[in-house]
C-alpha cells in the first residue's frame, strides 16, 4: 500500500498535472512514428484532462499536455518506436552544484520504487562545461544519496540529457527497448530485423495504398517470423504489451492499477481476432522448423483464429499462396547472410528477385509489399526488373549502422 502522504503528492504532482514524453523512433522513420503517435492521440481509450499535442523535439517525437492515463496507454500501443521516455526533470543548471541540487531535490518517490537500481545513460549537447563522463559521475553520486544504485542490467532506465545549460531526466516506460515485444521464444534468428523497423516499414507501405487491405499474407525469407507478426499487429490493432511477462507499468508508484487494467481491457476489445491467413517461406531447415512454435507463441495470449503455415522451401521454386490481395513483406538475405549462401554480388541476387516478383502472382492476384535492399546497385536493378509502374516509393533507414533502402511495390 502507498502511504497516504505519498498518495497525496502523486495526485497533486502527477495525476493533476500535464505530463511530457519523448518518443524515440526507429532510425530513419521519424515521420512514420509521428504518424502513429498522432493516430494514438485521436484514439485514446479514455479522455484526459488536457489536450495532448505533438511538440518539437531534436531527438525524436515530443508530446506535451498528456494526462497521466494517456501516458500509460502510449507505450502499450506504440509499434514504430525504440523507446518511450517520460520527462521527470527539466531544469536550468549553471554549475555542477546546481546540477546536483536539481537531482537531489527531485521527489523520486513519485517516479520510482524505493531504493531500486537504475541503468543510466548520459547525453551532452552544446555544453562546454559538462562532458558526459563528468555528468555520469555526478548523477551516479546523486542517485546513490537517494538510495538508487546505478548498475548494468537494472530494470529501470534513466536518460540524463544536458543541452546547453538545460538538464532533463527521462524515465523509460518499459520494456526497454520498447520494441522487445517478447512474442517469440528467446531463440533468435541469426540476423534479426528490429521489430520497430519492420513495423515502420509496414506502416509506411500500407500508408501508400488507397482502400486496400490484404486477404492473404506471404513472407518469403521468413526468418523467425517478425514481419508476419508485425503485419498482424498493425492490421489487427493488437497492443504490444500482450506478451511481456515482466510487470513494469504496474510497478510505477503513480500507476492506478484499476486504470491500467481498464486501458488494457479496452485495447483488447478493439483488437481484431480475424486476421489474414499467412504463409511463411524459409529455405533454412533449422530456422523453418522453429516457425510453428513462434506462431503458436504469438497467438497464445490473443485468442486469434487466423491460420499461419510455414514451408521449408526456396521462394524461387514456390507457387504464390491463394488470395486475391496479397501482402508480401520481404527481408531478403544481404551482407554476411548473402555471402554465406555463396553469392558475391547482392545486385545479381536482387536482379533475380525483381524478375521473379514481377512474374510470381497469377493474373487475378494483386501482390503488394516491400523489399529491403542493401546498396544502390541492387536498388537500381530492382527498379529495372519491376518496372516504374510497379515501384510505389523508396524510403531509407538504418539497421545496425547499415544504410538500407525500403522499396514499396505492387504487381
Amino acid at each position: 500500500m502507498i502511504a497516504s502522504a505519498l498518495e497525496k503528492r502523486i495526485k497533486k504532482h502527477i495525476h493533476a498535472q500535464p505530463q511530457e514524453l519523448r518518443i524515440i523512433p526507429a532510425p530513419g522513420w521519424k515521420d512514420i512514428c509521428e504518424d502513429e503517435v498522432r493516430f494514438i492521440l485521436k484514439t485514446f481509450t479514455q479522455p484526459g484532462k488536457f489536450e495532448a499535442e505533438v511538440q518539437d523535439d531534436p531527438e525524436g517525437v515530443g508530446l506535451k499536455q498528456l494526462d497521466f492515463r494517456q501516458l500509460l496507454e502510449i507505450p502499450q500501443r506504440l509499434l514504430t518506436a525504440q523507446a518511450c521516455l517520460w520527462t521527470i526533470l527539466d531544469r536550468h543548471v549553471g554549475s555542477f552544484g546546481e546540477l546536483t541540487q536539481a537531482i537531489e531535490g527531485l521527489d523520486f518517490e513519485l517516479y520510482l520504487p524505493e531504493k531500486c537500481p537504475v541503468q543510466l545513460k548520459v547525453q551532452s549537447f552544446q555544453s562546454h562545461l559538462y562532458h558526459e563522463g563528468k555528468l555520469y559521475e555526478l548523477i551516479t553520486q546523486a542517485f546513490a544519496k537517494l538510495g538508487h544504485k546505478v548498475q548494468d542490467e537494472a530494470p529501470w532506465h534513466i536518460l540524463a540529457e544536458q543541452r546547453g545549460n538545460r538538464l532533463k531526466l527521462f524515465l523509460a516506460l518499459g520494456p526497454y527497448p520498447l520494441h522487445h515485444r517478447r512474442y517469440k521464444p528467446e531463440a533468435r534468428h541469426g540476423a534479426p530485423l528490429q521489430e520497430c523497423l519492420g513495423a515502420s516499414a509496414l506502416r509506411w507501405m500500407m500508408s501508400l495504398q488507397t482502400d486496400w487491405q490484404p486477404d492473404q499474407i506471404v513472407v518469403p525469407f521468413a526468418g523467425s517470423g517478425t514481419l508476419l507478426f508485425e503485419s498482424w499487429l498493425l492490421l489487427g490493432q493488437i497492443p504490444s504489451f500482450s506478451w511481456n511477462p515482466k510487470a513494469y507499468l504496474e510497478n510505477l508508484p503513480a500507476t492506478p492499477n484499476a486504470t491500467l487494467e481498464s486501458i488494457r481491457k479496452r485495447l483488447r476489445e478493439r483488437q481484431s481476432t480475424n486476421l489474414p491467413p499467412a504463409l511463411l517461406i524459409e529455405k533454412d531447415k533449422d530456422i523453418a522448423e522453429s516457425l510453428p512454435a513462434h506462431i503458436e507463441n504469438f497467438k497464445k495470449p490473443l485468442g486469434i483464429t487466423s491460420n499461419a503455415s510455414s514451408l521449408c522451401a526456396d521462394i524461387f521454386e514456390s507457387a504464390p499462396p491463394p488470395g486475391t490481395k496479397i501482402l508480401a513483406p520481404l527481408n531478403p538475405p544481404y551482407g554476411l547472410r548473402l555471402s554465406q549462401e555463396g553469392k558475391s554480388r547482392p545486385a545479381d541476387f536482387y536482379r533475380k528477385l525483381g524478375a521473379f516478383l514481377k512474374k510470381w502472382p497469377t493474373k487475378d492476384q494483386d501482390l503488394r509489399g516491400f523489399v529491403l535492399i542493401p546498396d544502390e546497385d541492387s536498388l537500381q536493378v530492382m527498379r529495372q526488373e519491376l518496372g516504374s509502374g510497379s515501384v510505389q516509393a523508396v524510403q531509407s533507414f538504418s539497421q545496425g549502422g547499415q544504410h538500407i533502402r525500403c522499396l514499396a511495390f505492387k504487381v
